[in-house]
């Protein structure tokens, strides 16, 4: 990160403050049960999809964050017969309040460092949840590692 930008980055880190989470959109399509087909692997990722922002007015910032979690089964490790039997997008829109102008460049370092931690235990909450309600065990998917 060049000096000036890492600088700009961390004025605008130290003056943000979270204010709301909420879900804005959230869909689920459950193909199957794993115990259905006699399939012996399940595998899962999940990953931040997009994000976006608005500026609401000079101290407040809107972040639309988009999350996909999946679940995918396979025949004895074949990774010819992988498919998806799961899958769970989620909107995600946090509010804050800021000190500091953002920018594209300001934005992407912040979505790239700070959003993750800030969304990972929502995500991780309804993930469980809609797997309950689907009539699958819940997983909990593991902590965030910013790496």
């Amino acid at each position: 990160m060049k000096s000036e930008v890492a600088e700009k980055y961390n004025n605008f880190r130290d003056g943000v403050e979270i204010v709301n989470i909420e879900i804005r959109k959230l869909s689920l399509n459950k193909t199957g049960n794993p115990e259905e087909k006699g399939y012996k692997t399940l595998i899962f990722g999940f990953k931040n999809e997009s994000s976006r922002y608005e500026k609401i007015s000079t101290s407040l910032l809107g972040v639309f964050q988009d999350m996909i979690f999946t679940i995918f089964e396979m025949k004895e490790k074949d990774e010819k017969t992988k498919k998806s039997i799961f899958d769970l997008k989620v909107t995600f829109y946090l509010l804050f309040k800021t000190k500091e102008k953002i920018d594209d460049e300001i934005f992407d370092l912040f979505v790239k460092n700070d959003i993750p931690v800030k969304i990972h235990p929502y995500f991780r909450e309804v993930v469980s949840n809609m797997l309950m309600r689907a009539g699958l065990p819940a997983i909990t998917i593991p902590i965030y590692e910013n790496t």
